[in-house]
């Protein structure tokens, strides 16, 4: 054999590894039989070793020049150093070797501390095999512990708590015993012992670490568990009626198979060159299960003897007697002095370790083969406190309670049993689950003082296991009160026998059937009373933590159905923090979360219970509800996929899929489901049995029918719906959801759907809801002061109810928006103060901050959103909006800190709001950079947004950096082009000529005057033409709201010629255009006739058949615009009559200048047009006036300027009209300096300063 087929027997690349090379041999090593293929074994050991002798070898050639080390500082080398004690196992448990590395001054110095702690932490993460002392020695430097909270921003909770636990707890192995195992082969082959067992090549996968003796820790770790999964099955006949194999073949291939793998296992640890005690209580039950018993009792006696080791722990020591004395029974050699010799070693055992489950197993053995039944169970109960999972002690006792009755029975006959006897016999009969011989021997019993506590226990649980708790209660009862008097004498100092001290140990239990009988039988107050004692005193007490949970479960179960959701979560919240990886407690938390309404919280434990049991459906099915409710229709489907991989397919789940579908238009898919769902209830198949769920189903599938439409969109399948209808009514003759679908039916056939609600309001009168669903139906119809009665005939009924505050406050919210009334908003605040008084919940207090965020009120804002905050300091909508309010107070570095906050604490995804808001904030403050920094992370994290794109082109732009500018309105462009063809709305090419503006102006500001003309001739313009805006009347022919849009197209494109450009002819054109399209048709066509016959053009008065407001304010702006552009090319007489006509539009709109002006929110904005208005009508002074009182305002909702830009920009214009240069230019820089984006105001310059 030549090296290089040493490396492919192998099966690895050459390597100068001597680990990987022995991973890789014992791996194989494990699957080649050496009687079934010598040539194999031997070929195998040739590798093997031609492999290890290379390592000495010189190499043959250097590493390619192109390879580069990786360069590693000073940590990593570190790191480096700590990697070279671990790797040898024998310094890794020296604690001198960590503490001379601890001691290195890069662990203490503040540059460096902190990386040496979480690098040092990261490599644990792969090499976590070390004794408890070293992690305490770790812990007392690195201070995991102490800053667990810290480190879980780094690292996964489930690993701190792992450290956590190493720190704090023993290890299983006692790792100064493991020693060379070429030293312990020596003393076995002194003392004539052969560990030699064969295996079957590959049953046994071994896994593969980075140091491979760690592989032997966890397989020595977890070996118990390969030999409890053998003596499940060995002795299956005495489990669970779930674990019992039925077939003794089934069972013999079982557990051979089983043997198999532990045999495997076990050969593949002899690989390693170190061994520990553990390693041969494997093999002693291998020797014993394979039926070896002369081998077994040597390896015992020597075990026993300290012989192989000098000391054994106490579970290899037990193992070692408990085989010891079963082989011996076995073989007809167990005798009294052997007997006596165990039980005086085990008692040693014991007082090394007292809850050491291998020794009280052995004791147990020892009085059971003494025919003390009585003590023997004992011991095998005392086993299952610690554990009560552990099969080999419930075999244990089973088998002995099986012994005792035919001994007590024997008795029976012989007619010399006695009372004390025959409750031994009751014991045995009710730990053999025959609770009717129970009943029967207690009732032969006269119970005597010594008895009566067992006597009333058993006939207490014997009725509880038979569900007559009537009959239970009162055994019970007397049975409490037995070891409560108990308690009471050992708190008063008094010595108590031994068995009334384990009696008051099972105290917690007692407790509990009291508390659940007393629930079975109506008595929930005192239930609740016993739970809480029963989980109080079990906390104190306890061995096995899953009797404790157990009992949490049940006292949460009962708050749960109580309606005491509050407790219950709070008994979920206090097993989830004893116990990590709860399930119970999350299964339950997330029902509870679900009832509550705590969505959030419903999907977290969804996560936490999938993560470990995958195949629990009910976590699918509510995860995908909450997520229904909230219209993510996405992560509904991604629930059902993660349910479809992990095996579960339900009806339950797949109607959640069927309804995911429907959310996402998939109807005929969900529709074909649907049907298969129906047609297995029809059948009786299905796993949906509720009949409130059934009529769900049918209202689901006449929703599918009622949806359904032609290609001119008129409804086809509205019969087939009101089919669906009358089926689900024959479940439930008044099922709500029904009327509300048949409300449905009627408004798409045009009917009025008042009747139906109010037939619902005469079936449910006391039900709040119709009324809500009555003024959510008139909402819908836009009848808002019908929805307003039916919301507040809903008030009446509940005010408590826990959306309709909310949904009238949103009415005058938006009534204040459009009314600007400030009546509306008081009331909308009103409203929103009963929503918190109803429902403190920090989404409320962070409605009612941006409530009054629209009222700028801001110190309220601050508050409110504060109040959210404390409530829930995750909430990053509250403190984007203590952001806001900073942000519009103008103190934009406390506002810049709550965005940051915001973005700190943020889930992955979840709203672009802060960045954009911090970008705002930073372009207010003039740190360009630093904004585009925000918006570039937010646009990598978030849907396309086209107005933040926008946002970066503008700050790139005020930085010079006209390219990158132009770069992102071609973005935007190219998302308004792709837009305006996938929906064909003609109103995103408005949008599309506002990027070609942009960019013009862009290359204005860059001075490429070329390519704003290249843009505006062959782009603008060709776009104008090829869309038929050169030509409108031809050939768009608009009509209505068409008209309007077209208005604000040509308005937009005045703006740019006349702003932008300073052409004032082509402006004046497409603003009289943008006029022209605000007039009715006919009005329109009237002035074209008059033009045709010579009569003298009129711009028309679209404002005369106007009422609108916001259309009258808009007519307003472009008056001003108009006005304003006349004024500059000298036509004085029509710039005033235009000027006139604006403040008559905004008159006519708002009643009053002064009430115009009264709207917080567009204040500055609106100030401009009236200061122009009032400079184009010859109060120069007002308009003054007014333009210097911008900077001392509320700041517009929408401002992105430090100071008022609009003063500045304003007062240019101005003074500009006025003649005064000077003046003009000092402001015109002025805003400028504000915005350096701005082409206007550099269009402006150049030409004032020609």
């Amino acid at each position: 054999m030549i090296i290089e087929d040493a490396w492919k027997v192998l099966g690895i690349d050459p390597t100068k590894d001597e680990n990987e090379i022995k991973t890789a041999y014992r791996t194989l090593v494990v699957k080649t039989n050496p009687e079934d293929d010598p040539e194999g074994f031997k070929m195998l050991r040739e590798a093997y070793d031609m492999a290890m002798n290379s390592l000495n070898a010189p190499a043959e050639s250097k590493a390619d020049e192109d390879t580069k080390s990786i360069e590693k500082d000073e940590v990593d080398l570190y790191i480096d150093e700590a990697d070279k004690i671990y790797r040898d196992l024998f310094s890794r448990i020296d604690e001198d070797k960590w503490r001379e590395w601890l001691k290195a001054p890069i662990v203490n110095e503040l540059d460096t501390a902190d990386i040496v702690r979480e690098k040092f932490l990261a490599y644990c993460m792969g090499h976590f095999e070390y004794p408890n002392k070293v992690w305490k020695l770790f812990d007392s430097v690195f201070n995991y512990r102490a800053e667990h909270a810290s480190l879980a921003e780094v690292f996964p909770n489930d690993y701190l708590n792992f450290i956590d636990y190493q720190t704090e707890n023993d290890s299983f192995i006692d790792y100064s015993k493991i020693t060379r195992r070429e030293e312990v082969s020596e003393r076995l082959n002194d003392l004539g012992i052969n560990l030699d067992i064969d295996s079957k090549p590959g049953i046994y996968e071994p896994e593969t670490f980075d140091v491979p003796v760690d592989l032997y820790i966890k397989e020595i770790s977890f070996m118990h568990g390969y030999i409890d999964r053998i003596l499940r099955v060995r002795y299956s006949d005495y489990m669970t009626d779930d674990e019992k194999i039925e077939s003794e073949e089934e069972r013999k291939r079982q557990e051979e198979e089983a043997i198999d793998i532990l045999k495997a296992m076990l050969n593949h640890i002899r690989t390693f060159d170190v061994i520990s005690p553990i390693e041969l209580a494997g093999f002693l039950r291998v020797f014993f299960f394979e039926d070896r018993f002369d081998d077994a009792i040597k390896l015992a006696e020597s075990i026993i003897e300290n012989r192989i080791f000098d000391s054994v722990g106490v579970y290899e020591y037990a193992t070692a007697m408990f085989v010891l004395i079963e082989t011996l029974n076995i073989q007809g050699k167990l005798t009294p002095e052997v007997l006596k010799r165990i039980d005086e070693l085990a008692d040693k055992q014991l007082e090394i370790l007292s809850e050491s489950i291998m020794t009280l197993q052995v004791k147990g053995q020892v009085k059971y083969y003494e025919k003390d039944y009585e003590n023997a169970s004992e011991y095998f109960i005392r086993a299952l406190d610690i554990n009560s999972r552990n099969s080999e002690a419930i075999m244990l006792l089973r088998r002995s309670s099986d012994s005792s009755i035919d001994y007590y029975n024997s008795l029976i006959a012989e007619g010399t049993i006695t009372e004390e006897q025959k409750i031994e016999l009751a014991w045995s009969y009710f730990r053999m689950e025959k609770v009717d011989d129970t009943l029967k021997t207690l009732d032969i019993i006269t119970p005597n003082d010594g008895i009566f506590y067992g006597y009333n226990n058993l006939y207490g649980r014997c009725y509880y296991n038979k569900e007559n708790y009537e009959k239970a209660y009162p055994y019970i009862v007397k049975w409490v009160e037995m070891i409560e008097a108990m308690d009471k004498k050992k708190q008063a100092g008094e010595t108590l026998s031994k068995k009334d001290e384990e009696r008051l140990t099972r105290m917690g239990f007692c407790y509990y059937m009291m508390a659940s009988c007393a629930e079975k039988t109506g008595k929930t107050d005192e239930a609740i009373q016993f739970y809480k004692k029963c989980i109080d005193r079990t906390a104190e007490t306890f061995n096995d933590i899953n009797e404790l949970m157990f009992y949490q479960e049940s006292y949460g179960k009962l708050l749960l159905e109580k309606g005491d959701y509050q407790g219950a979560m709070e008994v979920w919240n206090s097993m989830i923090e004893r116990t990590d990886h709860c399930i119970p407690a999350y299964v339950q938390r997330q029902k509870t979360a679900f009832e509550m309404r705590d969505a959030q919280l419903v999907i977290d434990d969804y996560y936490n219970i999938t993560r470990d049991v995958p195949q629990y459906p009910e976590a699918y099915e509510l995860a995908a509800k909450v997520f229904n409710i909230y219209n993510q229709s996405d992560d509904v489907e991604a629930v059902y996929k993660r349910a479809e991989e992990a095996g579960v397919v339900t009806d339950k789940l797949r109607l959640i899929k069927a309804r995911n579908m429907l959310r996402k238009r998939n109807d005929e898919e969900a529709l074909e489901i649907y049907k298969a769902i129906e047609t297995s209830i029809d059948n009786d198949e299905s796993d949906i049995k509720d009949e409130v769920e059934i009529v769900e189903i049918y209202a689901d599938l006449a929703n599918i029918y009622m949806n359904r439409k032609d290609e001119s969109g008129r409804h086809t399948n509205l019969h087939d719906a009101e089919e669906y209808i009358k089926k689900g009514r024959q479940l439930d003759r008044d099922n709500k959801r029904l009327y509300w679908l048949e409300t449905d039916i009627k408004e798409w056939q045009g009917e009025a759907a008042e009747s139906v609600y109010e037939k619902m309001l005469e079936l449910f009168p006391e039900d709040e809801n119709v009324d809500y669903e009555y003024g959510e139906y008139f909402r819908r119809k836009k009848d808002i002061d019908r929805a307003i009665q039916y919301y507040n005939s809903c008030l009446q009924k509940n005010s408590s109810h826990r959306s309709v505050n909310n949904k009238l406050m949103d009415i005058y919210q938006n009534r204040y928006s459009n009314t600007e009334d400030r009546e509306d908003y008081n009331k909308a605040v009103e409203y929103a103060g009963k929503q918190l008084e109803n429902d403190e919940d920090d989404y409320y207090y962070v409605e009612r901050a941006l409530l009054y965020l629209d009222g700028y009120e801001f110190d309220k804002t601050f508050e409110d959103a504060s109040r959210a905050i404390e409530k829930n300091p995750k909430n990053v909508y509250a403190h984007n909006a203590r952001g806001l309010a900073r942000l519009r107070a103008k103190r934009y570095k406390e506002a810049l800190e709550y965005f940051n906050k915001a973005i700190e604490i943020m889930e992955k995804g979840e709203t672009s709001n802060p960045y954009i808001n911090a970008a705002k904030c930073c372009e207010c403050l003039g740190e360009y950079e630093k904004g585009i920094h925000y918006l570039e992370i937010c646009k990598r994290e978030f849907d396309y947004n086209p107005t933040l794109v926008s946002t970066l082109a503008r700050l790139n732009s005020m930085l010079r950096r006209y390219d990158i500018a132009d770069e992102h309105y071609r973005e935007n462009a190219d998302y308004y082009t792709r837009k305006r063809k996938e929906t064909n709305n003609t109103w995103y090419d408005l949008r599309i000529l506002e990027t070609m503006y942009r960019r013009a102006e862009t290359k204005l500001l860059s001075g490429n005057y070329s390519a704003v003309e290249r843009i505006i001739q062959e782009e603008i313009n060709v776009f104008l033409r090829e869309n038929g805006y050169l030509a409108v009347d031809t050939y768009l022919k608009p009509k209505g709201n068409e008209r309007k849009r077209i208005a604000e197209l040509f308005m937009d494109l005045a703006d740019f010629f006349n702003y932008s450009r300073r052409y004032n002819k082509k402006a004046i054109h497409y603003y009289e255009e943008a006029l022209k399209y605000w007039s009715m048709e006919d009005t329109n066509q009237k002035k074209g006739v008059l033009g045709i016959l010579g009569v003298k053009k009129e711009l028309p008065r679209p404002e005369l058949n106007i009422d609108n407001k916001e259309d009258l304010e808009e007519l307003s702006r472009l008056y001003m615009c108009l006005a304003y552009i006349l004024c500059r090319s000298g036509d004085s007489a029509k710039c005033a009559e235009y000027a006139n006509r604006s403040l008559e539009c905004i008159i006519k709109g708002y009643g009053s200048i002064e009430r115009y002006l009264d709207y917080p929110a567009l204040r500055a904005l609106r100030i401009r047009v009236i200061s122009m208005d009032s400079y184009l009508r010859g109060d120069k002074k007002k308009a003054e006036e007014l333009l210097h009182s911008l900077n001392d305002i509320d700041r517009c909702y929408h401002c992105h300027h430090g100071c008022c830009y609009e003063e500045f920009l304003f007062l240019a214009r101005i003074y500009e009209l006025d003649g005064d240069k000077e003046l003009a230019i000092e402001y015109y820089k002025k805003a400028f300096q504000s915005s350096p984006d701005d082409a206007e105001v550099y269009q402006a310059l150049k030409d004032l300063e020609k």
